[in-house]
């Protein structure tokens, strides 16, 4: 469904990502993780088109985002739905407002079926009732889920997740990561989640592959990477639960 192939990347005279090629199929959640600055985020805006790859390929299914017509282009950009760190929300839009804008923007529905979409996926998110608020009057994980609710309302084939979980306190992580679950289960939706939070990520992931220095070195499912005995993993690993808690097998 998506996949990208040998992508390279240089910006501000940088090599951010170096022969980075990953797969992800309908109904599977890759999740990719690594320190800091090692090209997660770029690697994201790779896959939705934002950016061009130097060299490399980006298959969405199976068409090259960079070689169809711009109307093609358009399309499929529209199979995406993304959630964005801060969660992005317009601030002097009301929760429903923010919703509803993809609709308005890029369809023709009515003010009714628009109301009955956005009213479904606030309930979904577990936000039902709240669409009347501000994003100044909701928390830090509403305003998550809020993301989530416009990222979804469109019905796309494939969501991706920026930080997820970022600035969030234990507990709401791991309602978020819940949430990541049952909608791919509920939506069959191809996933794609970029985190520092490895606790997350084995949480949501099918799959989990590292980035380090511009180039994946691992990719394997959640059990797998953690028994993992490449160093830099290891090191990864070892720094979020200690050594004791990750032993490699």
């Amino acid at each position: 469904m998506l996949e990208l192939q040998n992508i390279s990347k240089d910006l501000g005279g940088k090599t951010i990502l170096d022969g980075v090629s990953l797969k992800v199929n309908r109904g599977e959640t890759l999740v990719i993780v690594g320190p800091s600055g090692t090209g997660k985020s770029v690697t994201l805006q790779h896959m939705v088109g934002l950016l061009r790859p130097d060299q490399g390929r980006v298959l969405v299914n199976g068409e090259d985002i960079h070689a169809v017509p711009g109307r093609d282009q358009e399309r499929l950009r529209g199979i995406f739905g993304m959630l964005f760190q801060s969660g992005a929300l317009i601030n002097w839009l009301t929760v429903f407002e923010n919703v509803a804008l993809p609709l308005y923007e890029k369809t023709q529905l009515g003010d009714g079926e628009i109301r009955d979409l956005v009213q479904r996926k606030l309930e979904m998110v577990g936000l039902s009732g709240q669409g009347h608020k501000y994003p100044a009057e909701i928390s830090g994980g509403m305003k998550k889920r809020a993301g989530l609710a416009r990222a979804i309302v469109h019905d796309p084939q494939i969501l991706l997740y920026d930080e997820p979980t970022s600035g969030l306190d234990p507990v709401m992580s791991r309602i978020i990561d819940r949430l990541i679950r049952e909608l791919q289960r509920e939506l069959k939706v191809a996933s794609v989640v970029v985190t520092h939070d490895l606790q997350s990520a084995v949480t949501v992931g099918d799959r989990i592959a590292m980035l380090y220095e511009g180039r994946i070195i691992e990719d394997a499912t959640p059990k797998a990477f953690m028994a993992s005995r490449q160093p830099f993993v290891r090191d990864f690993i070892e720094a979020q639960f200690g050594r004791a808690a990750a032993p490699a097998a």
